[in-house]
């Protein structure tokens, strides 16, 4: 088991804050300002979608840090952006159903409206849990060096906060002829990551 992630929770509520105000703002802005850009064509539908999937998909393959973090939060606001544009969609034309071309036959009514404002959604959601996945792979990092701090390979040569315990330890192994298995199982847990301090 690990230890807590340090202050996921306001982590969670900083960038999901973030993310309802940012999406709110977008919304009130396509919606009352800028509805004449929904218009535009039918590449924008998949420009605001894949604004919001590539920093995502990028940020997944960047070791967690500084630049994930400003990725993410980019993510966050161009996730934001394509809430409040398939929003605005979708409450402009309620209950209509348009032909978008006659070339691509592409028809649009409520439910691809909905799909869309679903998929911008879940995008948000995405955007919330890869910080989450951040913060949690800095602890691991983190937990990983302290771990190796100071480790031989041996169970022999570990620190015991009590001595007694350290001492009980060492003659259960060392009688039951286990130690080398011991070191080899320690060695096994702390390359896959899955022991902590």
């Amino acid at each position: 088991a690990s230890a807590p992630v340090p202050q996921l929770a306001r982590q969670m509520l900083c960038i999901s804050l973030f993310i309802v105000v940012a999406s709110s703002i977008a919304l009130l802005v396509f919606t009352k300002y800028l509805y004449s850009l929904i218009d535009l064509g039918e590449w924008r539908y998949t420009a605001v979608l894949m604004s919001a999937v590539v920093p995502l998909f990028v940020a997944s393959f960047l070791r967690p840090g500084n630049l994930t973090r400003a990725i993410l939060y980019a993510n966050a606001l161009s996730s934001s952006v394509a809430f409040g544009w398939y929003g605005s969609i979708a409450i402009r034309y309620r209950g209509e159903i348009r032909l978008s071309s006659l070339e691509s036959g592409f028809f649009e009514n409520d439910s691809s409206r909905v799909q869309g404002l679903f998929v911008a959604c879940s995008l948000c959601v995405a955007t919330v849990l890869a910080e989450a996945d951040r913060l949690y792979l800095i602890q691991c990092r983190q937990e990983s060096q302290q771990l190796r701090q100071g480790f031989t390979g041996a169970l022999r040569d570990a620190e015991s906060t009590v001595p007694e315990d350290k001492a009980k330890i060492m003659a259960e192994l060392t009688s039951s002829g286990l130690e080398d298995d011991a070191d080899r199982a320690i060695e096994v847990l702390l390359v896959a990551g899955a022991s902590t301090p």
